[in-house]
């Protein structure tokens, strides 16, 4: 995990992991009693599904970065995962990023009353 983020943000993000791993891990400690009243010994049967779901999920989802040295851009490991690769945007190389945001933007039915289109002619 320690690959997975961008190194301007790393240390933040595995704060934030930490954060989360210890409050789940808290509240999995206190369910944990509850659930195996309710379910008794099909507990562990939930418990190993899980496990397998997960596996399955860090198999496939997760971008391999065995051999990556840790100042290296992960950009481009995400840019080439089967499925994450669809989702990111290259901004150093896109120049109609910022036309394509807009665009969405502005055919919000909130946001697109403080869009001004400089195109058309303004009226004073």
């Amino acid at each position: 995990m320690l690959l997975l983020y961008p190194l301007e943000v790393r240390s933040c993000c595995h704060n934030l992991a930490s954060v989360v791993h210890w409050i789940l891990s808290g509240v999995i400690t206190l369910a944990f009693p509850f659930i195996v009243c309710l379910l008794k010994f099909y507990v562990f049967y939930l418990l190993a599904f899980l496990g397998v779901i997960m596996t399955l999920h860090a198999y496939y989802f997760m971008p391999n970065t065995n051999r990556m040295l840790e100042e290296e851009d992960v950009s481009k490991v995400w840019k080439q995962h089967w499925f994450w690769g669809r989702y990111f945007v290259d901004l150093e190389n896109d120049a109609t990023v910022e036309e394509d945001v807009s665009a969405v933007w502005k055919q919000h039915w909130f946001w697109r009353r403080y869009f001004v289109d400089l195109d058309s002619d303004l009226m004073f």
